[in-house]
């Protein structure tokens, strides 16, 4: 057969999509934690906790020695946030909690 007549296929270019949907994921997840920092709402902070069981919910109150945890079933729990910046933080255990000085909340 002549050289000429040969029918050429390329392979199809199946990365670009790929490509270009990472990139977008990227993106969109530096400017969700942006936001997220910038806001204080403390999302981040909260999904970590959650993917690693962590639920007791540590807060300050506003005199920074009063420190107190919250277990899940605490009436007040899905009313308070936890600011990290502030030095709110998540326990996995009320044991955990005690024993970094936090008290239970009354």
């Amino acid at each position: 057969m002549h050289p000429n007549f040969i029918e050429r296929h390329e392979a199809p270019r199946r990365h670009l999509p790929l490509l270009s949907a990472m990139t977008v994921l990227v993106v969109t997840g530096f400017a969700f934690v942006a936001a997220d920092h910038w806001s204080g709402l403390g999302l981040v902070t909260a999904f970590r906790a959650a993917a690693t069981g962590c639920r007791i919910k540590g807060n300050i109150g506003s005199d920074p020695a009063d420190r107190r945890f919250f277990p899940p079933e605490h009436p007040r729990y899905a009313m308070i946030r936890i600011d990290a910046g502030h030095g709110e933080r998540w326990f996995c255990t009320a044991a955990q909690a005690r024993a970094a000085g936090w008290r239970p909340a009354g």
